[in-house]
C-alpha cells in the first residue's frame, strides 16, 4: 500500500476470505490495517460465503451426486484405453463428436463443480452406455456402480437440478 501510495487512514473496508492470514487475531492483513485505522469495517468476501453457503447446502444432496462426478473424471484420469473405448461410444452417439473430458473437482471451487456436471449432462447417455460395458468387460465394481448412478432417473434429474442452482452461485461472482 506503501508502494502504491495508498492511505491506511482513508481505507474504510476491506473485504477477505475467512483465512487467519487475512482476518486472524494475530498479525493478520486486519489486525495490520486495525492498528493503522481502527474504524476499518470488515466483511467477508461475498463471493467466497456464496460458495461456502453452497458447499455447506449441498451436503443435502444426496451423495451418488458427488460420486457421479469424482468418479467419472476418476475412471478416465489415466486409463487411454478406457478414455479410447469412451471416445468411440460418444462418436457413435454424437454424429462424430469428440467429448470433452469430465472436469475434476475442488471442495469449494463451485465453478468447477459445474463444469463437471454440465459435461456430464450433456454426455449422460454416452457415459450411461460406457459404463454399462465396462460394468461387463472389465468386471469392475467401480464401473458397476457408475452404471447403476447413471441407469437411475433420480440421479439424473437431481444433478440437472444442482447445475441449475450452481449457475445461480456462480453467476454472482
Amino acid at each position: 500500500m506503501n508502494e502504491d501510495k495508498l492511505a491506511v487512514d482513508k481505507l474504510v473496508g476491506v473485504g477477505c476470505d475467512g483465512a487467519n492470514a487475512m482476518i486472524g487475531r494475530n498479525h493478520s492483513l486486519v489486525t495490520l490495517l486495525k492498528n493503522d485505522n481502527p474504524n476499518l469495517i470488515v466483511f467477508r468476501c461475498v463471493c467466497h460465503s456464496l460458495h461456502l453457503a453452497a458447499s455447506k447446502a449441498s451436503e443435502g444432496l444426496p451423495t451418488v451426486l458427488d460420486f457421479i462426478v469424482k468418479e467419472a473424471h476418476n475412471w478416465f484420469s489415466n486409463s487411454p484405453k478406457r478414455i479410447n473405448s469412451y471416445r468411440e461410444i460418444y462418436k457413435t452417439l454424437d454424429e462424430g463428436n469428440t467429448p470433452v473430458k469430465v472436469p475434476g473437482l475442488a471442495e469449494t471451487r463451485w465453478l468447477a463443480k459445474l463444469e463437471a456436471m454440465t459435461v456430464i449432462i450433456d454426455q449422460w447417455d454416452a457415459l450411461k452406455l460406457h459404463f454399462e460395458m465396462a460394468a461387463t468387460s472389465e468386471r469392475c465394481h467401480v464401473a458397476r456402480l457408475l452404471y447403476d448412478a447413471y441407469r437411475n432417473p433420480e440421479n439424473k434429474l437431481f444433478t440437472v437440478y444442482t447445475r441449475k442452482l450452481l449457475k445461480e452461485v456462480v453467476k454472482v461472482k
